[in-house]
């Protein structure tokens, strides 16, 4: 199916001048993926400043039943976990203003008026997995380390319903090899585009 045109256009002006990573194409991919199978459930785990939590909440917000979790603990520590790369762990450390990030998701979805819609959980994600029996839509986007990006991989893609979508990103750096391979066995993948991919679980 294609994204409605208010959905597309309201990515399109409001995600660019938000803080963060998630892009235009893959943040309306995100939208339409939820519209095409209802989701009901959707989980974004690794919110930041909520790129990937308003374009889901924008489809949420049209489906009328759907609702979105956003989980992230926006702590400096979270960030790092098991980061072996001098460089990486520099930059959270001293660039990253997690507050302010925290701020800025929270303002947005106020502004955007889809707290009916999106519900924002701030805390690591190892600790809330058991709060969703049930996903139809999961992004994992949280820490990036082989430790961390594994563990949300074991703990949630059970979860996630057969016919369900899996979107992961950064799906080209050494770190999340091993659970891309956990994410295979039990998902086909949908799309690649070098730098995030998309499954769907069989």
């Amino acid at each position: 199916m294609s994204l409605p045109k208010h959905i597309e256009e309201a990515v399109h002006n409001y995600i660019p001048h938000m803080e963060g990573w998630t892009e235009v194409e893959r943040a309306c991919e995100m939208a339409e993926r939820i519209l095409e199978i209802k989701a009901k459930v959707c989980v974004d785990i690794g919110v930041f400043a909520g790129r990937s939590t308003i374009a889901m909440g924008f489809a949420a917000r049209e489906l009328q039943t759907s609702h979105v979790y956003g989980i992230d603990a926006w702590k400096i520590d979270s960030a790092v976990e098991g980061d072996n790369v001098e460089e990486n762990a520099k930059w959270w450390k001293e660039r990253a203003n997690l507050e302010q990030m925290h701020w800025q998701a929270v303002h947005m979805i106020w502004s955007h008026r889809l707290d009916p819609w999106v519900t924002i959980i701030r805390n690591g994600s190892q600790y809330v997995h058991q709060l969703f029996p049930i996903i139809d839509f999961l992004n994992i986007d949280g820490c990036h380390t082989e430790i961390a990006s594994c563990r949300d991989v074991e703990l949630y893609l059970p979860a996630l319903r057969s016919g369900g979508y899996l979107m992961f990103d950064d799906s080209d750096w050494l770190s999340t090899q091993k659970a891309l391979g956990k994410i295979e066995e039990h998902c086909d993948l949908i799309n690649d585009n070098g730098k995030a991919r998309t499954y769907r679980k069989r």
